[in-house]
């Protein structure tokens, strides 16, 4: 039986890049996300929840976002096609977590992400 879905939890990250062999190496801080969404998502507290009924202010906090940290590729993948998709991902039934991980303008690298919890677990950082 699939769990009933209950509400999403929103988390940013915004700084240097490191490359896979830094990564490896230990240079990255804890706090840069590693290549298991799970352990970053254990590592770091969400910064707003977004129940169901607020769809709509999911999307407003993912435009704010993308906005202040413009994407290098908006030229060929617009923020507001970036903004339809998640709109439609977060009316999905299953799968409903929306993650963008990209380089913006200014060279920084940029993670946002809407994990969508369920009340069968605490696990991807659900509380």
């Amino acid at each position: 039986m699939t769990a009933a879905f209950v509400h999403w939890h929103a988390f940013a990250y915004t700084g240097k890049g490191y490359t896979d062999s830094e990564v490896g190496k230990g240079l990255a801080p804890p706090s840069f996300p590693p290549v298991e969404l799970a352990q970053w998502l254990d590592r770091r507290p969400g910064l707003r929840v977004f129940t169901e009924q607020q769809i709509d202010e999911a999307v407003a906090w993912l435009d704010k976002e993308l906005n202040e940290h413009v994407p290098v590729d908006a030229a060929s993948f617009p923020i507001t096609t970036r903004l339809e998709y998640s709109r439609a991902r977060l009316r999905e039934r299953v799968n409903r977590d929306v993650w963008y991980g990209y380089w913006s303008a200014r060279g920084q690298f940029v993670t946002r992400v809407l994990v969508a919890c369920t009340d069968t677990g605490k696990s991807k950082g659900c509380a």
